[in-house]
């Protein structure tokens, strides 16, 4: 398994920055872009600095198959549904969190990464964000621009 950033960016090949239209969301780390089999993935993600919440995370380690258009018989999506296969996953509530760590451990006996000319297998990361919608996000915005609600006072008679 290999991080996909090239090193041309000046950024590193094992730092990828998340975000939801252009606002800061988390930093995923993984401790070095490559793994084989048998060894640990260790995957950090940072929430400090996020410009919008997180409220949990779903993360799974994964393969799936490409097939050539050309050769297949299914859609792409189709054929990644089918030959889609997990090996570890975690869920967890992220609200007030600073840092998740997800380490989950590639088989020794699994298959390896590998490609052809008409097949391929990839091994993945799958992280799910669980953010507000843009709707709740416009709503805070304008609650915050607005600036802090005034006391309501009421009369009461008696």
């Amino acid at each position: 398994m290999r991080s996909n950033l090239a090193s041309e960016s000046g950024q590193s090949n094992n730092r990828f920055e998340i975000a939801r239209n252009g606002q800061r969301v988390a930093v995923v780390m993984l401790a070095r872009p490559a793994y084989r089999l048998g060894e640990s993935v260790t995957m950090a993600i940072d929430f400090t600095g996020a410009e919008t919440p997180c409220y949990a995370i779903h993360a799974a380690l994964e393969t799936s198959e490409r097939i050539d258009p050309s050769l297949a018989i299914r859609s792409e999506a189709s054929v990644h549904r089918v030959t889609r296969k997990t090996f570890g996953s975690a869920s967890e509530a992220t609200l007030f969190a600073r840092r998740i760590v997800f380490n989950p451990t590639i088989p020794i006996n699994a298959t390896p990464e590998f490609v052809t000319s008409g097949l391929s297998l990839e091994w993945k990361i799958r992280i799910e964000f669980v953010v507000p919608s843009s709707s709740v996000e416009d709503a805070e915005g304008d609650r915050r621009a607005q600036g802090p609600p005034s006391p309501i006072r009421g009369n009461r008679q008696r």
